[in-house]
């Protein structure tokens, strides 16, 4: 595997946040919703899998109390991208996508220089869950992970959101895995065919 790159940790909120959901199947689940992470000056983000007619909220998890916010209906399947912002714990603004089109790999490798050069290299789908793909860096290449090619969500070093970029140590094919695990992404990063420098 790569070697990561630190990431600059985010200052935590005095609370935790997650989203709920409801399903036909399932109704309304309290107290086991869909981890969101802190993505920068106050918002937290998360990624859930819903259906089309699901029902979301965000909640706020204190250790006993539950704040909701919002209340939205999914119009079709896929993986979205959820995120609210918060002011003196009030919640003032709130982002969610339509389901998410695609991920791509963009970055400082050839063809990419971080977007201005053409489209991202396109991940593909192998379930509702999974992306993977491959592509040849160079030592010193930078990349991240990101949606529909914008910034909208981006993942760098160690699957963080908005975190620093992954860098490559040698030149090589790699192989990169994107999973979605509670709200989290899981990213594994695999330096499957080594180029040899002395060659």
């Amino acid at each position: 595997y790569t070697e990561l790159t630190p990431y600059v940790p985010f200052v935590p909120s005095e609370h935790s946040y997650a989203i709920v959901i409801r399903s036909e199947e399932t109704g309304w689940i309290y107290g086991d919703g869909v981890e969101m992470q802190p993505s920068g000056d106050d918002r937290w983000t998360g990624f859930a899998e819903l259906k089309r007619g699901d029902e979301f909220n965000i909640q706020t998890i204190d250790g006993s109390d539950f704040d909701w916010f919002f209340d939205r209906v999914c119009e079709a399947d896929g993986i979205y991208g959820i995120s609210v912002a918060f002011e003196n714990g009030q919640a003032t603004r709130e982002i969610w996508n339509t389901a998410v089109r695609n991920f791509g790999l963009v970055g400082s490798f050839e063809g990419s220089n971080w977007g201005a050069d053409g489209m991202d290299v396109l991940l593909t789908q192998v379930n509702s869950n999974l992306w993977t793909g491959s592509i040849m860096l160079r030592a010193g290449d930078e990349f991240m992970i990101r949606t529909d090619n914008n910034w909208d969500y981006c993942w760098g070093a160690e699957g963080r959101l908005c975190g620093e970029s992954y860098r490559c140590e040698q030149d090589g094919v790699y192989d990169v895995t994107l999973r979605f695990t509670d709200g989290k992404a899981d990213i594994a990063i695999c330096l499957c065919d080594a180029e040899d420098p002395s060659a």
